[in-house]
This record gives structure tokens, C-alpha cells and sequence, in this order.
């Protein structure tokens, strides 16, 4: 029994699907395909399986990633299976097990002490060119998504709202962060919110310099604020002087007459 490994050619494969339909390896060219070998429809290990990979098809589906079942039951067993449990993607009839062997899954296996020929559980991702991305041989039950999953993200396959979380919350590579947040990279903030890198802190939302007013006006400076100005009190010789140039001013106007 050959085993493939990443890199190599995945097998060409044309069966039965469970409702009649003739699916190929050709018919899912251009996008990830999950393809996983289980034993028989309708056994414990296989339900759980089968039901897990249903569980995860809209966060595959979010990665382009397109699945098919395989296994030797015919597709009136495949039928019933699907229905009993809505798995709602394709499970294909390898009868005559030639695609299990292609796969390097059809194998000696022991039940009870007995041997005997069968299908190893096992799994497949296979890339956009029809290569082996990744192999599970003997692949558990319940270890079959959480393999894929992180298969996918290693490889960078990401779902639309990954991505739309990654580009929004504006984290970038390196030591910092850029993004619709404000955050920018290296030693700084930058952005919508008024942070900016490097020496300080600046933008719209910054807080504005505080100016300060005048202090109330002190008696030194109600004469400019519009208060009555003091009264300067005056000295006899001056009341004097005044009065002189009253008698003055007016003796000088009768002269004139």
C-alpha cells in the first residue's frame, strides 16, 4: 500500500454519488477539495465522522473548500445515509475499492483477532492543481475537521469574515498596528482616533490648549472697565490760582468791551 504525500498528484477518481450522479476529481478543478475514506455508511465511527464534517460545511464552504465522501457501499446504502442524517454533500460508491487503493487506504485490518481487507480511515486535502496538500492516514472519527481546519489556516486559507476582521481591526505585521483604529506601527499611534506615532500624540480628538482668562478687575483697574475715576483733592494755593485766573480771564473780556 503506497502512501502519497504532499506534493504528489492526487488520483483521478469518476463514481457514483448517492443520488445517481456520476462526480469526478475534474469536477472540482480550480478550488481545495476535502476527501476523506471511511469504512462503511451507517457505523458509529462513520456517523460521527460524517456528522462532523456536515457541522463544519458552512466554514469550509467560507474557505472555498469543496468535500466528498468515499467509501465501498453502494449508492442506494449512501442514500439512505445522507437522509437519515442531512449531511448534504457528496458520498461516492468506490465498490470495487480501486480509488481506495489509488489513495493508499484499502489495507490490512484486524477485528477480533480476525484480518481482513478493508478501507483505513483516512484523509485528504487536495489544492486548486490536483495536488495533495496534506494526508491523514488512519485518521480518527472526531480528528478529521479540527486537521482540516488547521490545515486550511496554515496554509492561508481564510473565511471572508476572517479576513474582514483582519483588515478592520487594522493589525498589521511586524512590531505594530495599522488600521481603521488608529493604530500605527513601531514606537507610535496614528490614525482616526488622534493618536500619532513617534514623538507625541496629535489629531482630531486631541484635547485643545486651555487659555487662560483674565483675572477679575482689583480697584487698580476699574478705571479702565468703566468705573467713575477717583477724586484728587486740592490744596488752597491751588483753589487760589484758579480764582486768579477767573478775575483774569474776565477782566480782560470787559476791557475788550
Amino acid at each position: 500500500m503506497a502512501f502519497l504525500k504532499p506534493g504528489d498528484q492526487a488520483p483521478d477518481f469518476a463514481l457514483m454519488d448517492q443520488g445517481g450522479h456520476r462526480v469526478a476529481l475534474a469536477d472540482f478543478a480550480g478550488k481545495p477539495l476535502l476527501i476523506y475514506f471511511y469504512p462503511k455508511a451507517g457505523t458509529s465511527g462513520c456517523t460521527t465522522q460524517a456528522v462532523a464534517v456536515r457541522d463544519a460545511l458552512t466554514e469550509f464552504a467560507a474557505r472555498g473548500l469543496a468535500v466528498a465522501g468515499i467509501s465501498p457501499d453502494a449508492p442506494e446504502a449512501l442514500k439512505r445515509f445522507d437522509e437519515k442524517h442531512g449531511l448534504g454533500f457528496p458520498l461516492l460508491s468506490d465498490a470495487d475499492h480501486r480509488v481506495a487503493e489509488a489513495y493508499g487506504v484499502w489495507g490490512e485490518k484486524k477485528l477480533y483477532g480476525r484480518s481482513y481487507m478493508g478501507v483505513v480511515r483516512s484523509a485528504f486535502l487536495v489544492d486548486p492543481a490536483g495536488r495533495i496538500a496534506a494526508a491523514w492516514y488512519k485518521v480518527s472519527p472526531k480528528g478529521t475537521v479540527p486537521a482540516v481546519l488547521k490545515a486550511l489556516a496554515e496554509q492561508g486559507l481564510k473565511s471572508a469574515r476572517e479576513k474582514h476582521h483582519n483588515g478592520q481591526s487594522g493589525h498589521s505585521g511586524l512590531s505594530g498596528r495599522s488600521g481603521q483604529s488608529g493604530h500605527s506601527g513601531l514606537s507610535g499611534h496614528s490614525g482616526l482616533s488622534g493618536h500619532h506615532g513617534l514623538s507625541g500624540h496629535r489629531g482630531p480628538m486631541a484635547n485643545p490648549p486651555v487659555i487662560a482668562r483674565n483675572p477679575e478687575p482689583t480697584p487698580c483697574h476699574r478705571k479702565e472697565s468703566g468705573a467713575n475715576p477717583p477724586v484728587i483733592p486740592r490744596s488752597n494755593a491751588t483753589r487760589d490760582l484758579l480764582e486768579a485766573a477767573r478775575f483774569l480771564i474776565a477782566f480782560g473780556m470787559t476791557a475788550n468791551y
